[in-house]
């Protein structure tokens, strides 16, 4: 039996976020992948207007998975939660886990009459300016800064060192193509449920549209798992990797024991 575990990184985040998951214990002796997105490098660049859909996406990512894997392990943060979710639909003869941290499934949210309504109403905030849906500004600073500003905290684009913030406008043709995916799909939470075991981690201290992604996405599960992360925000998995390994670790010493 052939068992891989994928690793999914965010939207505007290395693969290599992932770094420090690969080295606990409870993963020991499993092979971890964890690739780029398509348009991050050494990926090239997508120009932004490109239409990538969830389904490109998930074609590209099957191509890390060998022929021989007989139980896939997906994990993955944000956007990247989003592609674990898609692909245990897709793949699931073979899905023996799902953990995610806020999959940021705002069609949902927006669409699905169990969505919390003060949740919806901010996502419908962030959807209102209009710059942030326009291709033509797409890549610039004012752009990137709304949406590193949103998962973080106010100034925090500006905050970033040089490397990092060429690193988004680097990437903002993707990251529109990806937001453009997760808004305006219609679905509802039920939709996104995987077959599999299925723990669903937020910060305790995230976006209230996070914290109602993945509570409403429990809800639908059965036998799902919902850790919430003291002190966390969504960005936790990447800037306080270790806030989130107890939630990680709990979530394979129950499917591994299966």
């Amino acid at each position: 039996m052939s068992t891989l575990v994928l690793c999914l990184h965010s939207s505007g985040s290395p693969a290599s976020m992932w770094r420090s998951v690969a080295r606990l214990p409870v993963l020991a002796g499993l092979e971890i992948v964890a690739p780029p997105l398509l348009g991050y490098g050494p990926n090239p660049p997508i120009p932004v207007g490109t239409t990538v859909t969830l389904d490109d996406e998930a074609a590209y990512l099957a191509g890390f998975i060998p022929a021989g894997v007989t139980r896939l392990h997906l994990v993955g943060h944000s956007y990247g939660g989003v592609m674990a979710l898609w692909l245990a639909r897709r793949l699931a003869s073979i899905v023996a886990s799902v953990w995610v941290y806020e999959p940021v499934i705002f069609s949902a949210l927006r669409q699905d009459p169990i969505g919390d309504p003060a949740a919806r109403a901010e996502a419908d905030t962030l959807l209102a300016t209009p710059e942030f849906r326009d291709p033509a500004h797409a890549g610039s600073d004012a752009w990137c800064r709304h949406f590193i500003d949103y998962w973080n905290r106010p100034g925090a684009f500006d905050r970033m060192p040089a490397e990092q913030r060429d690193g988004v406008r680097r990437a903002a043709g993707k990251i529109f193509a990806e937001l453009n995916e997760i808004f305006f799909a219609r679905s509802t939470f039920a939709e996104w449920r995987p077959d599999a075991p299925l723990t669903v981690a937020y910060g305790e201290r995230t976006r209230i549209t996070a914290a109602a992604m993945a509570r409403a996405l429990a809800s639908v599960t059965p036998g799902a798992t919902l850790d919430s992360v003291a002190g966390a925000t969504h960005m936790a998995p990447l800037t306080d990797p270790v806030a989130v390994h107890p939630s990680i670790e709990g979530h394979f010493a129950r499917v591994l024991a299966r």
